[in-house]
């Protein structure tokens, strides 16, 4: 059925009304507009009066597009400023769910990266390199940096972890692969617009060796030492324990944080060490003292599980805050360059460095710090130079000793 159109008196302007809905006192009208573009007449409808279309506002709407015509600025027809309305609305929906998406933790978005990137690089990588990736996310990117938003991953979110891997003994390699496996989470994120920049490369973040390698140079005197745990006995006396085992067994981080009651005979003085760095368990022995405070620690009732556990009773994963922030108080590392700088690390290392010049032989350092190499003995069993100077005089003695001449010439 052909409608009826009816004029409105404005130019351009009319409209039909629809047989039986009402609008008010009235029946309902649906105005449309006319206009000449491009030497042509077009018209398109508006909607209805009950959609909110009326005379006044058709007049607006005609004059809007007519303005658009003479300076060539905004949509030119009612259909061009539809589908702008419509692409405007499709971006902001994938704004938002853009802005959403930003707004997941590190820890919520590995699943999805992992997923993609085994898709992605299933031909490029073995089985065991996503093996290794996977125990790195686990153990090291998401204690320290799990509950941070992607987008939130900064310069000081970088120097967060890598102080957290340095402290904790890692070897380089281990460090520089960490890295890279965050550097590959971003970089994806970054790719699906969910970063606001690329990652920053490893030279930037401190994940690549300079000449000299790993080696810590630093050794803590007697009295730093003392400092340091004088201080954190008074801040954290959780992280006050685990400081003083490692600084008097000479153990990695990791073992120590993963020392469990069962496997500390306070009895034998002993303690065992489970699937070290190099793949095999350790036994030491533990001096008397430290076998006195370890029988005080586990008269507080704590029988069985992890010996060390944080403030907030939950075994370590990482070097325990406070033993850094008391270093820092301490000004030890101010003006200190990077291998020279005290880190959890170096308890380590001292306590090596003080074995190696009490005498302890080559084998024995090497069985105490769980060496699979007698090469880093080597490192440390550097003898002191009045030490070597009368051993040698001793040989020198030897050799040089009065004896009788032999005539050469038969004389």
């Amino acid at each position: 059925m052909a409608v009826k159109w009816i004029p409105t008196g404005e130019k351009g302007i009319r409209y039909y009304e629809h047989p039986t809905r009402k609008h008010g006192v009235g029946r309902d009208r649906y105005f449309s507009i006319r206009y000449t573009l491009g030497g042509k007449t077009r018209e398109e409808g508006l909607g209805w009066w009950s959609e909110g279309w009326n005379l006044e506002r058709a007049i607006a709407e005609r004059s809007k597009l007519k303005e658009a015509h003479r300076t060539g600025q905004g949509p030119a027809t009612l259909e061009e400023k539809r589908e702008q309305a419509t692409q405007a609305k499709a971006d902001a929906e994938r704004q938002r769910k853009l802005e959403e998406s930003r707004n997941v933790t590190l820890a919520d978005y590995w699943p999805v990266y992992l997923t993609v990137a085994k898709l992605l690089k299933a031909d490029q990588k073995k089985e065991t390199s996503w093996t290794a990736e996977e125990g790195l996310f686990e153990h090291w990117l998401k204690p320290v940096l799990g509950d941070v938003m992607i987008k939130d991953i900064d310069a000081d979110q970088w120097d967060r972890l890598m102080g957290v891997l340095v402290d904790a003994g890692l070897a380089p390699r281990t460090r520089q692969y960490a890295a890279l496996v965050l550097r590959q989470v971003l970089s994806f994120a970054y790719s699906r617009k969910l970063v606001p920049s690329p990652p920053p490369q490893a030279r930037d973040v401190g994940a690549t060796l300079g000449k000299g390698g790993n080696r810590r140079t630093r050794v803590l005197t007697g009295q730093e030492l003392q400092e340091i745990l004088s201080i954190l006995s008074e801040r954290d006396q959780n992280a006050y324990a685990i400081t003083l085992f490692a600084a008097m067994t000479g153990c990695r981080f990791g073992e120590a944080a993963g020392l469990e009651w069962k496997d500390v005979d306070l009895g034998a003085g002993e303690a065992l060490f489970r699937n070290t760095k190099n793949g095999t368990d350790r036994t030491i022995p533990l001096p008397d003292n430290l076998v006195a405070f370890l029988s005080d620690l586990r008269s507080q009732g704590r029988l069985a599980g992890p010996v060390f556990l944080n403030g907030a009773g939950k075994p370590y994963t990482q070097p325990p805050q406070p033993f850094r922030d008391t270093v820092a108080d301490l000004g030890l590392n101010e003006g200190r360059g990077k291998r020279d700088r005290v880190c959890f690390h170096t308890l380590r290392h001292t306590a090596a460095t003080r074995l190696a010049k009490a005498g302890t032989s080559m084998p024995d350092l090497q069985k105490l710090c769980g060496w699979s190499s007698p090469v880093m003995a080597l490192r440390y069993a550097k003898g002191e130079t009045d030490t070597m100077r009368r051993a040698l005089g001793g040989l020198s003695d030897e050799l040089f000793k009065p004896s009788r001449v032999v005539n050469l010439k038969g004389e």
